[in-house]
């Protein structure tokens, strides 16, 4: 499957779907087992938000559009699943600014840490923009920054480990 963004105005489309109540796309992520792409992005209202497409049936039809308690940052998506055969049971969005965590078949916050002002969350490295990837073997997060790397709990975000 392939997917474009495409900006009509005020109205993204994904594949000519109306994502209605997104503002703007940014991101986006495919879970091959559930057959259903995640699409970040900002929401009315400002805040940053998430929509779910299901492609199951050949075609794209919108779930869901929700919004996240955060106002700044541009999230990396990163699915987290209950065992690797599964479909994602949440979705990971990481930016420097802020971390939610968002269940995958309705949308709802299960976690959101946002920072003060547009400051980096306060256990990401400081200095050049922050790398995030997460590793669903051991189930954390890894961020890197200029010469530290970290290793976060998924549930919170905070450190678990320096080098």
């Amino acid at each position: 499957l392939v997917f474009t963004l495409k900006d009509k105005g005020s109205m993204e489309l994904v594949d000519g779907i109306k994502l209605d109540g997104m503002k703007k796309t940014k991101k986006m992520i495919y879970d091959a087992i559930a057959d259903a792409l995640y699409v970040a992005g900002n929401v009315s209202g400002g805040k940053r938000g998430l929509a779910k497409v299901d492609t199951s049936s050949g075609s794209s039809d919108l779930v869901w559009v929700r919004s996240v308690n955060a106002d700044i940052g541009t999230p990396v998506l990163h699915l987290r699943r209950k065992n690797f055969k599964s479909k994602a049971a949440e979705i990971l969005m990481m930016s420097r600014s802020f971390y939610a965590r968002v269940d995958a078949s309705d949308g709802s916050e299960i976690y959101v840490k946002q920072a003060d002002g547009g400051e980096y969350l306060p256990w990401l490295p400081k200095g050049v923009t922050p790398q995030a990837a997460y590793d669903p073997t051991r189930d954390v997060i890894y961020t890197t920054g200029d010469t530290i790397l970290r290793e976060h709990k998924v549930t919170t975000g905070s450190v678990v480990a320096e080098e």
